[in-house]
């Protein structure tokens, strides 16, 4: 089975997904707007669509104490997938920082994502609210 170029632009990570300046990553922090659980802080910022694009953007910070450099990066790996895998159901121009606890080294990638989309969800980033309750 072959992957159709929509599908895979549709699943891909690019550059201007990456949150990279420091002022953007102050601006989402100013806006105080976190969600929480145990293994992970999210900050979220909803961006003018009209002036600075529609794309979802991610941004990761990992401290020291989480572990050394392996274990960091492959946390941001696992969260970078977890993304890049369930972008295309959030609401266009969201600026997005995964803020990971000391919990999260020690979960599997299924307890990250399971992690994640609860706090998609609780923070109403999904485009189609159409909830069945």
């Amino acid at each position: 089975m072959s992957i159709t170029n929509s599908e895979r632009k549709r699943f891909s990570f690019s550059k201007i997904e990456r949150l990279t300046k420091d002022r953007e990553f102050e601006r989402i922090f100013r806006a105080k707007n976190s969600y929480a659980d145990n293994n992970l802080i999210i900050y979220v910022y909803q961006r003018d669509t009209e002036h600075e694009g529609k794309q979802v953007r991610l941004g990761l910070v990992t401290k020291r104490k989480l572990g050394k450099a392996v274990i960091r990066n492959k946390l941001k790996r696992r969260l970078r997938e977890i993304f890049r895998l369930n972008k295309h159901r959030l609401k266009p121009g969201l600026d997005i920082i995964f803020l990971p606890r000391e919990n999260a080294v020690s979960r599997s990638y299924q307890e990250l994502e399971n992690s994640v989309l609860k706090l998609f969800q609780r923070a109403d980033l999904y485009a189609n609210t159409n909830r069945k309750m």
